[in-house]
């Protein structure tokens, strides 16, 4: 998207890469740079991360406010990728302080206010994240049916299914994906499409779930975004799995997997490979099962995901134990309890046990068998007050959004009315002030007609003619009804006047009158007629303006001025 929010044409990377290596003007090079960013972090992060910068280096070099700020947000989404939240909050707050001086860039200040609920939402600071998305919502909804909107109802949806929301989820979600269908907004489409069908597949609704997840699968792969793709198939092979189809969710494993193997993301690929394990052991393939499943375990050792490591060190135990390898089984079951002493993790401690009675109940050990049973059944019950602890916090946690929720609502209200008794008393001041104009244009009238009597007379008239014109003058410059528009000012805008003079003291007092009119929306015309002078003169007073408060060529004078407080 460009600095306005217009989404830009869809091109593949090599397009792209192209078009970047012909490029010649800054603009086109930004635009195209803080895309290829958008599109690498679904590929080779690091390569997006390069992009990113090389494009906060070409903002600041213009002295673009809005393309650095882009360029900050896209470095935000790489450590957000990451799972580096305290830096990704470090770059998104260093984009808002910017993005907060360009008040007419409305969707990216939307699309920023999205990325920081994200943030507090995988940090599981639900009400931090629903006070962020809810800013989000309120801007996108004030800039009508866009991309903004969809993703802001999206990501509200979202929030309500992590604290177990689910209708205020599906709702938000499925009014998104209308509008996203309204304006064919692909992007905004295939995340709200993979998260309904999360939450259908935890209601147990395969159905809706699979077609959920299958549109997903085409906007992924129309867009060339690899990750989300792979994610899908994984997804789509999972529904097949609890339906016993063991063929057709070997199938999407499967074309996961040779995604991932050229992304070279051990993780990932040992995700995918754990997945195919996993299936082949359910379909009773115990062989082809352990094969899969010791590749995993490998891969997640060197990524150093010992959780990991060690769930699939459970699955292949299984395994191991039904094929009869006790050995093997136990060696693994050996590794998960050296890995526990570390890991706080009572569901695998279960599973553990589990397994190592089926093991001992082998070797004809039944005392050992008994104890170990008796051992999972403790980490199970734990499992479950822990469980207990975590759904009891979660509901505090829906009520703190609810009391959030309605004060916002509250808010909002008040703020409406606010907003309209500011508009009415601001539009009563654009008329007086205009009232004040027109004067101001009649006397100018009559000065010329009374100048146009000079010297036809005798000295006498002349004499009169002079202190006629005096008069004229005078009432025309009477500082009485400026003063009466000041104070009139301060009560609708008590901070506005001290807040520029503060911002920039080089402000002449006749600036800051000039920023006053400016700021209530009066033309050139009207405000030259006020001061009695010409156009061309408030032109140069507005240029001076805009180079004492260093103004950028993207940012508008009449919107900075509306903005400040």
């Amino acid at each position: 998207m460009d600095t306005t929010g217009t989404p830009i044409p869809e091109m593949n990377i090599e397009t792209l890469q192209r078009r970047l290596h012909e490029a010649d003007d800054a603009g086109e090079k930004l635009h195209l740079l803080i895309h290829l960013s958008n599109k690498f972090l679904h590929v080779d992060m690091d390569r997006a991360l390069v992009y990113a910068r090389d494009a906060l280096r070409l903002a600041k070099a213009e002295r673009n406010t809005v393309w650095t700020a882009y360029s900050l947000i896209r470095i935000g989404m790489y450590h957000t990728a990451k799972t580096e939240y305290l830096r990704a909050l470090y770059y998104f707050d260093k984009a808002n302080a910017m993005l907060e001086t360009v008040p007419d860039v409305p969707e990216a200040r939307a699309q920023l206010y999205s990325y920081i609920a994200m943030v507090h939402g995988m940090q599981s600071n639900y009400v931090k994240a629903m006070e962020w998305a809810g800013r989000d919502l309120d801007l996108s909804r004030e800039i009508g049916p866009s991309r903004s909107l969809v993703r802001a109802l999206g990501n509200m949806g979202l929030i309500h299914a992590n604290v177990r929301d689910l209708p205020r989820a599906l709702a938000h979600m499925e009014e998104g994906l209308t509008i996203g269908q309204l304006i064919d907004d692909q992007a905004g489409m295939g995340p709200i499409l993979g998260n309904l069908g999360t939450i259908y597949l935890e209601l147990n609704d395969l159905d809706r779930a699979g077609e959920c997840y299958s549109r997903c699968l085409e906007i992924a792969r129309r867009r060339e975004e690899r990750m989300s793709e792979i994610s899908m198939l994984t997804n789509l092979g999972t529904i097949h799995m609890m339906r016993n189809e063991w063929d057709q969710a070997l199938a999407y494993h499967n074309d996961a997997l040779d995604l991932v193997v050229p992304l070279g993301m051990k993780q990932y690929l040992a995700k995918t490979l754990g997945n195919i394990g996993k299936t082949y052991q359910a379909k009773g393939d115990l062989q082809d099962a352990v094969g899969y499943i010791e590749q995993a375990i490998d891969l997640y050792g060197q990524a150093g995901n010992m959780q990991a490591a060690a769930m699939e060190r459970v699955a292949a135990a299984r395994a191991h134990t039904d094929l009869g390898d006790l050995e093997i089984a136990r060696r693994h079951i050996d590794g998960v309890l050296d890995s526990l002493a570390t890991l706080d993790d009572r569901t695998l401690l279960h599973d553990a046990y589990g397994v190592l009675a089926a093991i001992h109940e082998k070797q004809g050990d039944h005392q050992q068998s008994l104890a170990c049973y008796k051992l999972s059944a403790d980490a199970a019950e734990h499992h479950q007050r822990e469980q207990a602890q975590r759904a009891l916090a979660m509901m505090e946690a829906r009520a703190e959004i609810e009391r959030a929720w309605r004060e916002r609502e509250l808010y909002r209200n008040r703020s409406d009315e606010l907003a309209e008794e500011m508009e009415r008393r601001t539009q009563a001041l654009a008329i007086a002030m205009l009232q004040l104009a027109r004067n101001s244009e009649h006397g100018a009238r009559l000065e010329e007609r009374v100048r146009s009597y000079t010297g036809r007379a005798g000295s006498e008239v002349d004499d009169l003619v002079k202190t006629l014109l005096v008069e004229i003058r005078q009432s025309r410059s009477d500082g009485g009804q400026w003063e009466a528009f000041e104070q009139q000012l301060r009560r609708l805008h008590p901070e506005f006047l001290t807040t520029m003079s503060a911002l920039c003291p080089l402000l002449t007092p006749t600036e800051l009158k000039i920023c006053s009119l400016i700021r209530i929306n009066l033309s050139t015309k009207d405000i030259a007629d006020i001061f009695c002078t010409s156009i061309r003169t408030i032109d140069n007073h507005r240029w001076h303006i805009r180079a004492k408060l260093r103004l950028t060529r993207d940012i508008n004078l009449t919107t900075f001025l509306t903005a400040i407080r």
